[in-house]
């Protein structure tokens, strides 16, 4: 069986005029564009956006046990995942910094791990090319930076492809096999699509085992799907399943399913299934270094197919089959309507590192069929710079714009002044965090801007922060100010009686002394704001 030690640019079919040593002084550049992007994101302190605080929400109270039942806001995360994020958070505190220092590292090291592959597979003005997409791409660098396991479903792949190359570089070192049939638990937990990379890889040990007929060989194959079978079945049945159930039956697939509508290919209708196989393989799905929907993508999937190509005709079997099976697999996976497939690329970032491989591939080949050569040149130098600016544009949009939305912005720095900036002597309240009441049905579930609001609350509360119990109502000396705040957003009804009732009760220790409304967020009408103060004098 041909190992893939023999790189695809040593076979003569790329024609290209760059110097080797030049080359060489490319590759390191980009992959030092590719760390300090993805670091300087992470230090320009992005506030929590929608996504990332309904998962962040969750480790505001929940211990490692509790991460394992139904999680709020219905958020659907690796266990590994939940429970690591946590241990940094118990050691360096609940903050932006901490919840989101965990995906940075893997999107740093991610950087690395592709190179090392890259390098495996290809050399020259392949290699060049395939590790400034990768380090330069938009998508790897922003949720390498948000509280999402995004950014681990792509070190995982990484690692994972990493042991498979590693196998089929060296097929008699079996340390790379045995590394594979170590990490697949780990991959499993950590991440919900590593399994169809593990399975990619399963069918590549398959077709090995039946190529060579070693024993070994057909060992190593049956040994490494056991373990990923069993990881797999363990990790849903006892996690996973109870996430999804929790979320299907409360709201009857109403959230998840909503947002994966358009991801799910229209197997009964043909002509709709065409047009939606158009759409999924020339948008967000393909957007490395860049790109969109609505063919924002078509240029780098013809480059991806060209690179397949190249792959066929160098007969590198192995290494097609285990490019192309993850595809497939989390094809077959959308088709029941299990995981989305295309149409926003934080979904398929495991799939990023065979994309850039292979467009790299293929966009080199495209450069070798110019004849002329300074058009050779021109056009190489024209990608290469064009892939700087790429990068540094990606440096300067984060620094002008260091946030996703405006309104979480406004959210973030209303919480500062509120929870920090009280009259003196008097004790703020939250009613729902502090005392456990809830007047408005439904908020505190789905509603992006109220896990926004906890978590802000979490960071920039000094008591909230520390961890400190509120002081009982009874225990406040006479004259003191109490005040309590009441959440809300438009559109969820307050419960008048059940607030009327705790009012009430409120009443009977002490005596109203003044009433506050802040509204934020006036001008985002799907992120508008309401802090209700009421104000009491203790009798």
């Amino acid at each position: 069986m041909p190992s893939i030690r023999n790189k695809l640019s040593c076979t003569g079919i790329f024609r290209h005029d760059i110097n080797s040593r030049y080359i060489s002084f490319l590759i390191p550049g980009f992959l030092v564009l590719g760390i300090a992007i993805r670091l300087i994101r992470y230090l320009l302190f992005f506030p929590l956006w929608g996504d990332e605080a309904c998962l962040a929400a969750n480790f505001i109270n929940r211990n490692y046990g509790q991460l394992l039942q139904p999680l709020d806001y219905y958020a659907v995360v690796p266990v590994f995942f939940l429970w690591i994020e946590k241990a940094v958070i118990n050691l360096l505190g609940f903050n932006e910094y901490s919840l989101r220092l965990f995906p940075t590292v893997c999107s740093i090291l991610g950087v690395f791990i592709f190179y090392r592959i890259a390098k495996r597979i290809l050399q020259g003005l392949p290699l060049l090319l395939a590790t400034a997409i990768f380090s330069v791409s938009y998508y790897p660098i922003r949720h390498g930076a948000e509280v999402k396991p995004y950014s681990s479903d792509l070190f995982v792949s990484l690692v994972l492809l990493l042991l498979a190359t590693g196998h089929l570089n060296n097929p008699k070192q079996k340390g790379w096999l045995w590394g594979l049939c170590a990490f697949v638990p780990v991959a499993i937990g950590l991440s919900y699509p590593a399994v169809f990379v593990a399975g990619g890889i399963a069918v590549m040990l398959f077709y090995r085992a039946i190529m060579v007929r070693e024993r070994n060989t057909i060992m190593g194959f049956l040994f490494y799907t056991l373990l990923l079978l069993g990881s797999f079945t363990l990790t849903y049945f006892l996690f996973t399943q109870i996430q999804l159930n929790f979320e299907l039956k409360t709201l009857g697939g109403r959230h998840m399913f909503s947002i994966w509508e358009h991801t799910f290919p229209p197997l009964r209708r043909p002509g709709l299934f065409i047009l939606w196989m158009i759409q999924a393989h020339t948008g967000r799905m393909f957007a490395y270094p860049v790109g969109g929907m609505n063919g924002g993508s078509i240029v780098i999937f013809i480059c991806f197919v060209v690179g397949l190509a190249v792959l066929r005709r160098e007969r590198k079997k192995a290494l097609l089959i285990l490019v192309i099976t993850p595809f497939i697999l989390a094809f077959i996976a959308a088709a029941i309507h299990r995981y989305p497939y295309g149409y926003s690329a934080r979904w398929m970032l495991y799939l990023a590192p065979f994309i850039c491989i292979s467009t790299g591939l293929g966009a080199a080949t495209f450069i070798s069929h110019i004849k002329n050569r300074q058009w050779r040149n021109a056009v190489t130098a024209g990608i290469v710079t064009g892939l700087i600016l790429i990068g540094v544009g990606c440096i300067a949009r984060d620094a002008i714009k260091p946030y996703k939305e405006k309104a979480d912005l406004n959210s973030r720095a209303f919480a500062r002044y509120f929870w920090n900036y009280l009259p003196p002597g008097s004790e703020l309240f939250c009613v729902k965090t502090d005392l456990g009441k809830d007047f408005f049905p439904g908020l505190f579930l789905t509603n992006h801007n109220s896990a926004r609001y906890l978590c802000n609350q979490k960071i920039y509360s000094p008591r909230h922060q520390k961890g400190r119990k509120p002081a009982i109502l009874k225990t406040q000396p006479p004259g003191s100010k109490i005040r309590f705040v009441v959440y809300s957003v438009p559109g969820v009804k307050r419960d008048d009686k059940r607030f009327a009732r705790w009012l009430k009760l409120i009443n009977n220790s002490a005596v109203d002394a003044d009433y506050q409304c802040h509204t934020i967020n006036t001008d985002f009408p799907k992120h508008r704001e309401t802090y209700e103060v009421y104000e009491f004098t203790v009798e």
